[in-house]
């Protein structure tokens, strides 16, 4: 585990199935295309402080780099979301993090493609390829799509099964009909007094529930429930 103090950002390195992931990158007719392969789970929350499940060619230096700036919500990378959008890397792109960008460039790391897709429980997959030299076109782009959907979907298929256990990743967290109602209403910004009228219950049923919440989302109040519970899809 390595900590990144700044922002309270950890990173996991995925050694279980480390010979299955690595297989699945092998035996793609796109593997000699790139040099390096990346690709991880970042929680949804903590919003400023997630966790990522990372499995990487890259330097170990610049897995920490990368998973820092954070590039599910950085420069251009942060609009996508879909696996028919993959993003070629470009200065651009890294705007935000000149840092990152110089460090891949070092490596030899600097041409690559980036896939971001937001998964369930608020968990997004990052995926991404690099190479040193021939700059990736469109037409190469095109042509490789469908195989960057069969990896990206196998990858997030062996994750999944080896996270499944981890909290971060897959908190059990149930809800009552009637809770989850409550925390719309919360989210929507009601009050318990207002909440109370919408649902017919007594004001101080809502905060008995809001209380509960609070509990069984770990959240310090009913704001933040209400945000968790949003992130997770709980609601």
């Amino acid at each position: 585990m390595v900590m990144a103090a700044a922002k309270k950002i950890t990173v996991n390195f995925v050694h279980a199935n480390a010979r299955e992931i690595q297989a699945v990158f092998e035996s793609s007719p796109i593997h000699s295309r790139f040099k390096f392969s990346f690709y991880a789970f970042r929680t949804g929350i903590p919003i400023t402080a997630p966790t990522f499940a990372v499995y990487s060619t890259l330097p170990s230096h610049l897995v920490q780099l990368y998973c820092e700036g954070d590039l599910v919500h950085t420069g251009n990378l942060s609009d996508i979301d879909s696996v028919d959008r993959p993003v070629i890397w470009s200065e651009k792109a890294f705007v935000d993090d000149p840092l990152l960008w110089r460090e891949l460039q070092i490596a030899g790391a600097s041409i690559g493609l980036t896939v971001i897709n937001r998964l369930m429980n608020g968990v997004f997959s990052v995926f991404s390829l690099a190479r040193d030299e021939i700059p990736i076109s469109a037409g190469e782009l095109a042509a490789i799509t469908t195989e960057l959907r069969r990896i990206e979907l196998s990858l997030r298929s062996i994750f999944a099964r080896t996270l499944a256990s981890d909290p971060d990743f897959f908190p059990r967290i149930e809800l009552s009909k009637k809770e989850k109602a409550v925390l719309k209403h919360t989210a929507d910004g009601r009050t318990a007094k207002e909440i109370a009228r919408q649902l017919y219950l007594s004001t101080s049923t809502v905060n008995f529930h809001l209380r509960n919440l609070i509990r069984k989302l770990g959240a310090k109040n009913k704001t933040e429930a209400a945000l968790k519970a949003a992130l997770l899809g709980v609601i």
